[in-house]
């Protein structure tokens, strides 16, 4: 019986310690995108986006939408979306990536051509902003033919 809890307490230990490193991942990946580009840094008037091509969800007025998010900032998104959506209207965000779902409350804040939409972010939280980063960094690897 004392084997047996001792091997628990080593493999409780190793869970711990690696939600812990784990944690510590995402607030350095949060930190860093914060230090490097806090809202994207504007430049000329514009924030920093890059381009993606991921499935989403919308949740607007207790109904759920599919979505194609089409870029990314710290700041927002924007999306391709069927649905007419109100300017000013605030909505729920899923983005759905290998790494499983964030999600993320915006307001819309501008209609484009062609069915698509605006966003901006209201308070992501810190693992919102660490998937962000991960994103841009594999749409950067695309970019770069896969690096």
């Amino acid at each position: 019986m004392t084997i047996a809890v001792a091997v628990l307490s080593v493999v409780l230990v190793a869970v711990l310690y690696r939600q812990i490193l784990i944690q510590r991942r995402m607030e350095a990946l949060s930190l860093a995108l914060r230090r490097a580009a806090p809202e994207d840094r504007h430049v000329g008037g514009e924030t920093l986006r890059f381009p993606v091509d991921l499935p989403g969800r919308l949740l607007v007025e207790g109904e759920e939408e599919e979505v194609q998010v089409l870029d990314l900032s710290a700041s927002g998104a924007q999306i391709a979306c069927e649905r007419g959506l109100e300017i000013g209207s605030v909505v729920r965000l899923t983005l759905v990536s290998r790494d499983g779902e964030r999600v993320c409350d915006a307001r819309v804040i501008r209609a484009l051509a062609g069915s698509r939409w605006g966003l901006r972010f209201n308070k992501p939280s810190p693992g919102f902003l660490a998937a962000i980063h991960l994103l841009r960094g594999e749409a950067l690897g695309d970019w770069r033919g896969g690096a």
